[in-house]
Parts: structure tokens; C-alpha cells; sequence
């Protein structure tokens, strides 16, 4: 049966995409591959695609068995995966959709799996299927369906839309906070922005205005990222991020226009300020303090000078840092900090089984392979290679292969007329001569007739002086061809057959 052609790369990865990220990226201000009219339908088939051929490989299955046919359950249930285009990608989301006679009739909340762990997964798996059980006499799942990690949130929303809709709560594992980091970067790979999205369970609790990082200095970037850390840690005890999120750079003005951060105030004022600052004020508040407790007056005068002198070597620490900053600023370019900087506050990811909840699929049996004789009374029989070859010897059919001579095969060319030629060319020269050179004066079209071919003239040169009594010499590199130089061997020369 033959096989259909192969989905581009490039559009299985932008099916992943939402319609808006896709437009986005694939349209006028991207690369303006984006094509309304066929776009919608493509992208839709290559989520589908796989889906959709299991099935149809499996009613194909169906319809050669010389069985009867098996009826499939009117109710099964699917499982979904959001996450990127790959095997080994990172799962954002769960869900589950129940179906019947392809109608969709209930759903599952869909589940963020930022911060879980394998227990938290599978305790939550088994939960869904006792769930399932119970309510449709389901016991696992019949296929998996993976969809873009970006479409989960729309799918939680549109939870209404269904004919019946359920959520289950574990408490430990539907209630923890998680954090996904979200870098902005330019078509060069520089970070041009910096976000913070906090989820509790799978609802976004909060998310941190994004960090503008177009003019900000690595020293600036790692004060506030120190801060930022610090203060999930301190409110939502979360010391690493879930996932690490790119995003193009034409999105970060959008969204630092319109992102509303629903975090606290506090932990707001706590890390919006991402500038290196010295409060001297404070600094010599606690140094009258410290004066004060001290009544002589000698005292005082070595607590102010003490005082005074780490000040001013605070001060001096701080222009140096301000100025290193400045030196370091990246203007309107972004910071060059790569993925991999962030690896140590990001977890690492983890494997799981889904195939314990999926359902075996169903076995057919396969009729037996029958041999049958032909009227003629030919029979096939396996044979081993070496016998076969043994059988060809013997009869004949295969000649032993015997050494072939090079110069048989060079006499069969023109091969005493081109030696002549080169002999000509030599003997009216008192110098020896370039290879180059002697392919150049040489005239195989007069020689062989036919059409001139610089290629062949070189070989056909080359062929002949390895074989004759030429004398070649290389005075420069091994593979510099303009420094071969040939000349008349004093020994005889072959010339004649």
C-alpha cells in the first residue's frame, strides 16, 4: 500500500502554535509563510494526522481478517497531552476527554503539571480512572492525543461548553505552586525580556510584569533575578522554575502593555526595581547611633572616623560597581545569556509510563500462510547463499574472475599515440615542464578525434605518464598540481605497443 507524503517540519512544528503565534511568527512581520486560505485546514491535519491514522490502519486490520468483526465500545475516553512537538518533550498539561460514537459527552479539567512529581502523576492517573470506572465502566484510556502546550489554557475555559465537565482535587497535588519562566530573545538569540508566571494548581495566580532587559547591565539582571527568586521563595516556596518558556521578541512590548500582574503589592514593590542603589542615609543614621552609645568623647571620635571610613569605602565599591555596570550595558541589543545559564534554577524534567493506563488494542487473528503447488510441479524452497553460488560455479553460469592487466586496458585507448604526442612535446624542449603546461600543448581532439574535454585531457596525460618512462618530479606541495614537472627519462621510453 502506498505511503502519503510526509508533512513538513516546518508546519508539523507551527501546528503546535496557536492561530494568533502563528500568524504571528509565519506572517507579515515574520517569515510570510502564513497563507489564510490553507493554513487553517493544514495545521488542523497535522494534529490529527497520526490520530487519525491509527484509526484507519485499525478498521483496515478489521476488514482483512476473515473474522468476525469486533464492535468497538460505544464509550471510550482519551487521554491528552499538551506539550511540544516531540517524544521527549516536556508535558504542560493533562487532560482527559470522554467520548461516544465520536460525540464528545464529558471532559476533565485539564491538570499543570509544573512542580509535579512521577507520585503526584500517577497518583492523580489513578484517581481519573477509578473516576471513569465508576461513572462509565471505563478501565483506561484508548489513545493518547497530544495538542500545543499553549492551547491547554484555552481548553480549561471552554470547560462550559461540554455536556458534562468534572474536576478531581488531590489534596498535595492539584494545590501546589509552581513557577514557569518565560525569556524574550531576538532573532539572534539575545534576551531581550524577562517574565514570571505563577500558577497554583492550574489556575495563574500571578505573574510578574516582564523585565525589559534592552539596556540593562548583567549585573542589573542578576541583582533582580537574585530578587525574583527570593521572593517566590518567601511567598509561594517555589525555589526553581517548572518550565522554561521562549518567546519571540515582538511579543514582549505587547505584553508589557497589557499584562496585568496579579501578584501582591508587596511582592511587587520587592522586585520591580532591578537598579544597584547605596542608602547613605541609613548608613550614617546607624552611625549617630552608634556614637551615641558611647558618652566620652575620645570614644565617639573613633566610632565617627571608623564609621566614616567604611562609608566612604562603600561609596568607592559602589562607583566601581556602577561604573562596571555602565562599561557592560548591552543598549538596545539585549543581554548574549544563553539557555543553559538558567539550568540550575530550573528542574529538570522526569520520565513516566502512560502505557499501565492505556488498553491493549485489540489482537486479530491473521489467517495461516498456505503454500500452495502448481499444476507444473514447481516448488519454492529456501536455499542458502553459499549453495547458490556453489550451484552457479558448478554449472557454469558463473566465470571465475581473473587479474586484469592495466596496461591491457590503457593499450585498448589510444594509448601509443597519446605516449608519441607527449614524447613530441618533450623533445622540443631542453627544460622539463609543468603538467598543466604539457596538457595544454597537447591536441587529443587532432589525436582521438571527437570533442575537446579538459577533464579527460588530464587523465589521458596523467594515464600515460605513469605508464611510460617519463621522469616526474613534485618540487612543491603533494596536491599542488602546478608544481609536477615532467621531463624525458634518459632510459628508453615506451612509445609502441
Amino acid at each position: 500500500m502506498g505511503q502519503g507524503r510526509s508533512i513538513p517540519l516546518k508546519c508539523r512544528k507551527c501546528a503546535l502554535l496557536t492561530a494568533q503565534e502563528a500568524r504571528s511568527r509565519h506572517g507579515e512581520s515574520g517569515d510570510n509563510c502564513w497563507n489564510p486560505n490553507i493554513c487553517y485546514a493544514r495545521r488542523s491535519h497535522a494534529r490529527h494526522r497520526d490520530r487519525r491514522n491509527q484509526d484507519r490502519r485499525t478498521a483496515y486490520g478489521q476488514q482483512r481478517v476473515d473474522t468476525p468483526e469486533i464492535e468497538p465500545s460505544a464509550i471510550r475516553a482519551d487521554l491528552r497531552l499538551y506539550r511540544e512537538f516531540g517524544v521527549d518533550a516536556p508535558v504542560r498539561a493533562v487532560a482527559v476527554v470522554v467520548r461516544q460514537n465520536k460525540r464528545r459527552v464529558a471532559e476533565l479539567a485539564p491538570l499543570f503539571c509544573g512542580g509535579m512529581t512521577p507520585r503526584h502523576l500517577d497518583c492523580w492517573l489513578q484517581q481519573v480512572r477509578q473516576t471513569l470506572r465508576d461513572r462509565y465502566g471505563i478501565e483506561g484510556f484508548n489513545g493518547i492525543e497530544v495538542l500545543p502546550p499553549h492551547t491547554w489554557e484555552q481548553a480549561s475555559e471552554a470547560r462550559s461548553k461540554a455536556k458534562a465537565q468534572w474536576q478531581i482535587d488531590i489534596a498535595g497535588v492539584t494545590d501546589r505552586f509552581a513557577a514557569s519562566l518565560v525569556l524574550y530573545r531576538d532573532s539572534d538569540d539575545r534576551l531581550v525580556g524577562l517574565g514570571v508566571e505563577v500558577w497554583h494548581g492550574s489556575e495563574r495566580t500571578a505573574e510578574f510584569p516582564p523585565l525589559d532587559c534592552r539596556g540593562v547591565s548583567p549585573t542589573e539582571f542578576a541583582n533582580y533575578f537574585d530578587r525574583l527568586r527570593a521572593v517566590l521563595k518567601q511567598h509561594y516556596g517555589t525555589g526553581r522554575f517548572a518550565y522554561l518558556e521562549r518567546q519571540p521578541a515582538n511579543l514582549l512590548d505587547k505584553r508589557l502593555d497589557r499584562v496585568q500582574a496579579e501578584a501582591s503589592e508587596e511582592s511587587e514593590t520587592e522586585v520591580q526595581s532591578h537598579r544597584l542603589r547605596l542608602d547613605l542615609e541609613v548608613m550614617w543614621r546607624n552611625l549617630d547611633q552608634q556614637a551615641e552609645t558611647s558618652e566620652q568623647r575620645p570614644m565617639q571620635l573613633a566610632i565617627v572616623a571608623a564609621g566614616v571610613s567604611e562609608i566612604v569605602g562603600r561609596y568607592c565599591q559602589f562607583a566601581q560597581t556602577v561604573l562596571e555596570s555602565l562599561e557592560q550595558a548591552s543598549g538596545d541589543r539585549g543581554l548574549d545569556i544563553p539557555d543553559a545559564a538558567f539550568a540550575p534554577d530550573v528542574r529538570q524534567s522526569f520520565e513516566f509510563d502512560f502505557t499501565p493506563f492505556l488498553l491493549s488494542a485489540p489482537e486479530f487473528e491473521r489467517k495461516p500462510y498456505e503454500v500452495r503447488s502448481l499444476d507444473s510441479g514447481s516448488v519454492v524452497v529456501e536455499q542458502s547463499v553459499e549453495e547458490m553460488l556453489n550451484f552457479l560455479e558448478a554449472t557454469g553460469a558463473i566465470e571465475a574472475e581473473s587479474p586484469i592487466d592495466p596496461m591491457q586496458v590503457a593499450h585498448s585507448e589510444n594509448f601509443a599515440a597519446w605516449s608519441q604526442a607527449i614524447a613530441s612535446v618533450l623533445g622540443a624542449r631542453s627544460q622539463p615542464v609543468r603538467l598543466q603546461e604539457l596538457v595544454d600543448a597537447l591536441d587529443y581532439q587532432l589525436i582521438d578525434g571527437g570533442e575537446p574535454n579538459v577533464h579527460q585531457d588530464l587523465v589521458k596525460t596523467w594515464l600515460t605518464l605513469l605508464l611510460s618512462g617519463f621522469e616526474l618530479k613534485q618540487r612543491g606541495e603533494f596536491y599542488d598540481r602546478d608544481q609536477v614537472w615532467i621531463s624525458t627519462c634518459q632510459s628508453n621510453v615506451t612509445t609502441s605497443l
